[in-house]
Order: structure tokens, then sequence, then C-alpha cells
């Protein structure tokens, strides 16, 4: 894999469905990326294309999991997401900014949308806002007659929720699915700005944090500690009911209980074991790991070590962004 003149790299996310692959394939016309044709999510690791500009430049765009993986619960994404942006961030490849996908066909943003558009602003942190694109799709699926409608949607979702961003610096656009161009033009607009780091980066390497402990982490971390707590509850209560079987001799409902108790100790272990993940610091084992892959690789380019460290298949396409 060519790595040469590697200007930085640029992130495409969004919830599962959004487009995300859609959009990378629009952009590169080589259909590399797997697409999501429905709930289930296809980006269950994070997959890179590297898109020559010209002979001479080249910036690498990644499709990311969504949030609402249909596979895997939130702190688990954002693990996987934080560890993913820990790579880049001390492999010294420049995040140039992010693609934020949402398709215009949803009626409106439910309840799990805005959380997973508030975690991400946390994730980049205000500093970052200027740096990201935020971006409409699936336009070409709208109906003549619905298109008024979608118009509204678009406008209550400007205003509701995406002026903040607006006023920070962040653009909106959007991507009808059909013309190669507008993507394109996005993938320009940030090639040309500055480099960023993301709020989630400053708080594991800069401030030392762990996972639970950054802005990101804090809001999925009381959640994750409610449900261990709702299952020790449970547990304590099919013990006393374990007892009073056993106080009247109703061993059929004892062994039930027993039964039950054994399968709320495993949905615990695994809730815990997802806790412990979030408690753990990522920046140590990211340092450990590119050590390890500059050893025994001799990588000594930005991109290389991350391409190595985060174990990616770079899909090379040549050529197929214009400058402007």
């Amino acid at each position: 894999m060519s790595v040469r003149n590697v200007e930085g790299v640029i992130l495409v996310m969004g919830e599962t469905g959004s487009g995300k692959s859609y959009f990378i394939n629009k952009l590169i016309e080589s259909g590399e990326v797997k697409e999501s044709s429905g709930v289930d999510s296809c980006t269950s690791k994070c997959e890179m294309v590297l898109a020559e500009l010209n002979d001479e430049t080249s910036i690498a765009i990644v499709d990311t999991p969504g949030f609402d993986d249909s596979h895997r619960e939130d702190d688990e994404i954002l693990n996987e997401i934080a560890t993913y942006l820990s790579w880049q961030y001390a492999s010294g490849v420049p995040l140039k900014g992010i693609i934020f996908l949402t398709p215009i066909v949803e009626v409106r943003w439910k309840g799990h949308s805005r959380r997973y558009f508030e975690m991400f602003k946390k994730l980049c942190g205000e500093e970052a806002f200027g740096n990201i694109v935020l971006v409409t799709t699936m336009w070409d699926r709208v109906r003549e007659k619905d298109y008024g409608e979608a118009r509204n949607r678009f406008q209550e979702m400007r205003d509701k929720y995406w002026s903040e961003m607006e006023e920070m610096g962040a653009s909106i656009a959007e991507f009808n699915g059909e013309e190669p161009s507008t993507a394109q033009g996005i993938i320009y607009e940030l090639y040309h700005k500055e480099q960023i780091v993301l709020r989630i980066q400053r708080d594991i390497h800069e401030q030392g944090l762990r996972l639970d402990e950054t802005t990101a982490g804090r809001l999925i971390t009381p959640e994750l500690d409610a449900e261990v707590q709702r299952i020790h509850d449970e547990q304590m209560e099919v013990q006393e009911r374990i007892y009073r079987a056993q106080q009247t001799e109703d061993w059929d409902t004892e062994k039930l209980l027993w039964e039950e108790k054994q399968q709320k100790a495993k949905e615990k272990q695994t809730k815990v074991r997802r806790r412990e993940k979030l408690g753990k610091k990522i920046k140590n084992s990211t340092d450990e790991k590119i050590a390890e892959v500059k050893r025994k690789f001799g990588w000594k380019d930005a991109l290389g070590i991350f391409v190595s460290v985060a174990s990616i298949t770079a899909n090379i396409v040549i050529g197929l962004i214009q400058m402007q």
C-alpha cells in the first residue's frame, strides 16, 4: 500500500442506515465499502479508503460504525471508536474533519437519534465544530409530493439540533445520492482545513483519563451502572424467593429459581465486563501497541503506523476526487 503524501484522515459517521458506505462508494465510484440495506450494521469495524486527489496528494476516508449498531451496545461501540481515535492521534496522522450523515427520510429524530447526536458532540468537543460537516442524505428517495414535508423536517433539524454547531463553525450540506461532485466537494472543503484534535483525544492523551471519565464516556457510564445495579437487585430478590421456597419445601419452584439466578449471574457478568472496559486507560494500551508495531515492522511514517496498529485493509482509489 502506498502511503506517501497522505494529507490526513476524514471520518464518516452517522447512525446505522444513514448512508455512510453509500456516500463513500459514490465518492470513489468503486463499490468497495459494503453497504447497509436495513437495520443490520455492515460496518462492524472501521474501514478506510485511501483516495488520491492528484499525483502527489492523498486523503484517507474512514467509514465508522454507528452508535446504534444492531448487534452491539453503545458502550462497546464508543470503546471501539475511542480506541480507533486514540490510535489515530498517537500515530500522528492528522485528522482533517468529520462528516456526520443523517437520512432525511426519517420522520423525526427519535430519542436514540438525539442521544447519539449529543454523544457525537461530546466526542468531538466545541473546539472541533469548525471541521465538521453535517450532511442530510437520501434526498433522492423523497417522493415529489413529500418534498415540502422533507424541507420542513430539514429546517426543524437545523433549527433545533444543529444551530449550536452551525454557529460555532460547522457546515451543513445535502447529499442527493446521485452526484459524486457533492461528496467530493465536502471532502475538498475538509481537505483545506487545519488538522484538529477531538475532545475525547485530549481527554485520553492529554488528561490521561479513563474512558468512563471522558466527556463522552460520562454519558454512557451512568446507564450501564444502573443496569448492573438493577440486575444485582433482581438477584437479591430471586435469592429471597429461593429461601422462601426452601422454607416451604417447594422444590420445583426452587429449581426454577436457581436457573433464573444463574441466568441473572451470567447477564450481570457480561455487563460488569463491559463496565470494566470503560474503566481502563486507553492511552496505555495504545502506547504499548504502537511501540510493538514500530519494533516489529519498523514503520516510520504516521499512516503506516496507524494502518498497522488498527489492522486496517485500505482500498486505494486513484484520481477520483477532483481538486477544485
